[in-house]
C-alpha cells in the first residue's frame, strides 16, 4: 500500500502518554490510555493526504495532535466540508460500529499525530467500555458540528459562514495564520470563488483578518468569533457538554456561554 504519511521513529508507551497532546487520548483512564499507546505510532501528516476514502473500510484510526482533518461530503461533482477536528478528535469513528464511513476524510493543514491499527484498535474497544462511551460521546459530537454546518449553510450569509469556518480552525490550532487558498475555501464552504474573494475583502476591511496568497491570518478572534455566533457556539457547547471539556485549547468561553 503507497504510504500516505510519513512515519516518525516509534516510542515506548509510557514516553508516548507524557507526550499526547490530542484531547481524547488525554480524556482516557490513565491504564486505558497505557494500553492504547503500546499500539499507537506517531505520524507526520502531510496536507492533501487522505486517511480515510468513502465507503471503505479504514485501515488506521488517527488521532490529530497539530494537523487538522475535513470530512469531505461528496455527491457526483458536488462536495463540501462537512466536519473538521484537530486535537479534539479522531478519524475512524465507523469502526466503533464495525463500519466504513460514508465520506472522505483529508488532511487539511498538515502536522503531527498518532494512528492506530484497525484490528487492534477494534480489539481495545472490546475490553474497554469507558472508553467506548467517550468515543461514542465523539462521535455524537461530529454529528452534532455536521448539523451546525448544514444550518449555517442554508440560513446565513457567507461572511458568517466564513468567520464561523476561521474561528473553528483557530480553535483547533496554535498559529493565528492558517494556509489555505481561496480557491480551497469556496470548495470547504461550497461556494463560488468569487463570492469567497468578496467576503474576505469584507473581513478584511473590519481589520478581522488579514490575507496573502494562500494564507489568512487572522487579527481579532474574539470579534471574528462574535460575528460567527449563534452557529459558532451553540455546536462548541454540545461538544463541552458531551465530553467535559472545550473543543481545542483556544475557545473563547465567554462567547460560547
Amino acid at each position: 500500500m503507497k504510504k500516505r504519511e510519513q512515519m516518525q521513529r516509534p516510542l515506548t508507551s509510557d514516553s508516548m502518554t507524557s507526550l499526547f497532546n490530542n484531547q481524547l487520548l488525554m480524556a482516557l483512564p490513565e491504564q486505558d490510555r497505557q494500553n492504547l499507546a503500546s499500539h499507537l505510532e506517531p505520524v507526520t501528516l502531510k496536507t492533501g493526504a487522505v486517511l480515510e476514502r468513502a465507503c471503505i473500510s479504514a485501515e488506521h484510526a488517527y488521532f490529530p495532535e497539530t494537523a487538522l482533518i475535513s470530512t469531505i461530503v461528496r455527491s457526483g461533482t458536488l462536495l463540501m466540508e462537512g466536519v473538521m477536528y484537530g486535537l479534539d478528535g479522531m478519524s475512524g469513528t465507523a469502526l466503533l460500529l464495525n463500519e466504513a464511513s460514508p465520506f472522505d476524510s483529508k488532511v487539511r493543514l498538515g502536522g503531527t499525530g498518532f494512528r492506530i491499527a484497525a484490528k487492534p484498535f477494534q480489539e481495545f474497544l472490546r475490553t474497554r467500555p469507558y472508553s467506548v462511551r467517550l468515543f461514542r460521546r465523539y462521535a455524537q459530537a461530529e454529528h452534532v458540528q455536521l448539523a451546525y454546518a448544514i444550518l449555517a449553510t442554508g440560513q446565513t450569509k457567507m461572511d458568517l459562514r466564513a468567520a464561523r469556518w476561521l474561528s473553528m480552525v483557530r480553535d483547533r490550532v496554535e498559529a493565528d495564520a492558517i494556509k489555505i487558498t481561496q480557491e480551497d475555501l469556496s470548495v470547504l464552504l461550497g461556494v463560488h470563488r468569487p463570492g469567497v474573494t468578496e467576503c474576505l475583502h469584507r473581513l478584511k476591511g473590519q481589520s478581522l483578518i488579514e490575507g496573502n496568497r494562500g494564507e489568512i491570518a487572522i487579527l481579532d478572534r474574539r470579534r471574528l468569533a462574535a460575528l460567527a455566533c449563534p452557529p459558532y457556539g451553540d455546536a462548541e457547547r454540545e461538544y463541552a457538554r458531551l465530553m467535559g471539556f472545550q473543543p481545542g485549547f483556544h475557545t473563547p468561553l465567554d462567547l460560547i456561554g
